[in-house]
């Protein structure tokens, strides 16, 4: 059997964030990781590392590659080359929180890890869509165990790293912050509805 045919990726040399332009005007500090730019801080890395602890802090994660799985069965296909239980299907309340993500592992027959990844479960009971949160460093890897041991009849996959973003919101004032630029709320409504 022909393996690979079920795959669209997004060439390495092609990657960078979709938010990269906005945030190098804002002053970030650029490096490059496996090919791949990403902001290191804004010009003050010590006080940008007190806001992430004491705060909150936002940082662009699209360095990171993004994979969908999608198809007739991905879900019974990533069971059987993820480590732990894939994720459950998102809560139909439509909040922030309406999918929660899932730690694994991907690794070869002998045991030999091939790369971590975060799992969600996206779509609904209906359409099994998966997204995965993969390193970079991993993917090239990863690719290939995927080319390897997933039947396209049953999951493809697809590369959205070059139409997607991915931010990480962190520090104790994360939810507030979120609520104020995401579900356009007052901090006070958010700290209500958090604390009840």
């Amino acid at each position: 059997m022909r393996r690979g045919r079920g795959f669209k990726m997004t060439k390495p040399a092609k990657m960078k964030s979709a938010l990269l332009a906005d945030l190098l005007e804002l002053g970030g500090v650029v490096t490059e990781y496996h090919g791949r730019t990403l902001i290191r801080h804004f010009g003050d890395p010590s006080g940008e590392y007190v806001a992430a602890t004491e705060a909150a802090a936002v940082f662009d994660r699209s360095h990171r590659a993004r994979l969908t799985v999608s198809g007739r069965s991905p879900g019974q296909m990533l069971s059987g080359l993820l480590t732990g239980r894939i994720p459950e299907a998102p809560s139909s309340d439509n909040s922030v929180t309406n999918g929660t993500g899932t730690y694994h592992a991907v690794l070869t027959a002998k045991g030999k890890m091939i790369s971590d990844l975060w799992a969600y479960r996206l779509g609904n009971e209906e359409r099994e869509v998966y997204l995965l949160d993969v390193p970079v460093a991993g993917l090239s890897g990863l690719r290939e165990h995927l080319q390897r041991f997933l039947p396209p009849r049953l999951a493809t996959v697809n590369d959205v790293s070059a139409e997607t973003a991915a931010i990480s919101v962190v520090g104790p004032d994360s939810i507030l912050m979120l609520a104020r630029l995401a579900l356009g709320r007052s901090v006070e409504q958010a700290s209500l509805d958090t604390a009840g």
